[in-house]
């Protein structure tokens, strides 16, 4: 599964974690970001911590 695809399908659970984890600005960057992707890609999430 292409990381692209796995963000997609996890998405309300990538927002639960980042919700009880205390982080803001939750964002995608990297392969996944640019539509380059492939199955062995890593799936890159940056977050701004709470203050």
């Amino acid at each position: 599964m292409r990381p692209s695809e796995a963000l997609e399908k996890n998405r309300g659970v990538i927002r639960e974690i980042v919700a009880r984890r205390q982080v803001f600005n939750a964002r995608v960057y990297g392969s996944v970001l640019r539509g380059e992707d492939h199955a062995g890609s890593d799936l890159d999430i940056l977050v701004d911590p709470s203050p």
